[in-house]
């Protein structure tokens, strides 16, 4: 790519994101969030590829109205609905991670914020459904859904590791024939605040419930993959099978092939032992906690339920943490808990 003597005499010293939003004295999160939203356009070529600016390219930028505007707008804390703290690349150390695994009554809007600061490896959780549990559960309309699920994420950002996942296990009801769009807005709405969804995971469910008798029965949900950075932890090969054509041409070898985006877990059971009515299989979470977290890892739940998320953390040597609004639900997750131990 032909370059101008300017851009040639800067290639020696560029400046990314956050160094050019210190060159031109604005918020770099609001920078990025501009960038990303397109009111900014990204240098082309070269200097898109490397997401770096040159000192030319700054300058022409310091006269573009939208940057004016930031300079004129102080921005003591960026509004964690529009915008998720990015991955920190200091090599300050990490906080100590959260060092009692427990379960506590309350709702999780006042709970997540008594964690410690990068301290949650996985949040692993299946929020409660918009209102299809009426008076077995409590629930959140339809209209409310997006922003509230926002809202909750937002209060996780500060708490998840640079490289730690969100795993939000779900499916949208039918409605009058029609199937709910609650879901697909949520989606949009995480990522207009800054989440990046690295992946749709499927939960393969056998023996699924019987459901509705106009309609095929769902053996199936969503489980949305949600992270800071786009290269969350994963191992690919926790659950995979054994193989005898891992990797490609002459270099193939025995081994364990990757893992699939499917995740099979049966509901069988569940349906001869359910305590709570919107339960997962503890082999569901048994399987995504090997995938997305090491031993000593800390794994939360914040609709912790029947405690199914944190039975699986605690067996696979992972410490836990999970809240609930309801009393009832948070004693039957201790009581699971306690009995493992015993």
């Amino acid at each position: 790519m032909r370059l101008t003597p300017d851009e040639r005499r800067d290639v020696a010293k560029m400046y990314n994101v956050s160094e050019a939003a210190r060159y031109l004295r604005v918020d770099g999160d609001a920078l990025r969030y501009l960038i990303k939203r397109r009111a900014i356009a990204a240098p082309a070529g070269f200097f898109r590829q490397r997401r770096y600016y040159a000192k030319s390219m700054l300058e022409s930028l310091r006269r573009h109205p939208e940057v004016k505007r930031l300079r004129r707008v102080r921005y003591p804390k960026p509004n964690p609905k529009l915008l998720i703290p990015r991955a920190n690349t200091s090599t300050a150390p990490a906080p100590k991670k959260h060092d009692e695994s427990q379960v506590v009554y309350g709702d999780c809007h006042k709970m997540i914020p008594t964690l410690p600061d990068r301290s949650v490896n996985l949040v692993l959780t299946s929020p409660p459904y918009a209102e299809q549990m009426k008076g077995r559960y409590w629930g959140v309309p339809e209209a409310q859904y997006p922003e509230w699920c926002v809202g909750w994420m937002s209060l996780l950002a500060d708490k998840l590791t640079d490289n730690g996942s969100v795993l939000i296990v779900i499916r949208p009801h039918l409605r009058q024939g029609m199937l709910s769009d609650y879901v697909l807005r949520c989606r949009l709405a995480l990522r207009e605040a800054g989440w990046n969804e690295c992946e749709e995971l499927i939960w393969l469910k056998a023996g699924p419930p019987l459901g509705s008798k106009t309609r095929p029965r769902r053996a199936w949900e969503h489980i949305l993959w949600f992270a800071k950075c786009r290269q969350p932890y994963i191992n690919l090969t926790a659950n995979g099978k054994p193989s005898s054509r891992v990797g490609f041409g002459i270099g193939r070898c025995n081994g364990k092939a990757r893992c699939t985006d499917v995740v099979a877990a049966a509901t069988a059971r569940l349906s001869r032992g359910r305590i709570h009515p919107a339960m997962f299989p503890i082999r569901l979470a048994e399987q995504l906690i090997a995938t997305f977290t090491k031993r000593g890892d800390l794994v939360i739940d914040p609709f912790v339920g029947s405690g199914t998320t944190l039975l699986a953390a605690k067996k696979a040597g992972r410490n836990y943490w999970g809240c609930d609004r309801a009393k009832k639900y948070v004693t039957l997750a201790r009581r699971r808990l306690k009995k493992e131990k015993e």
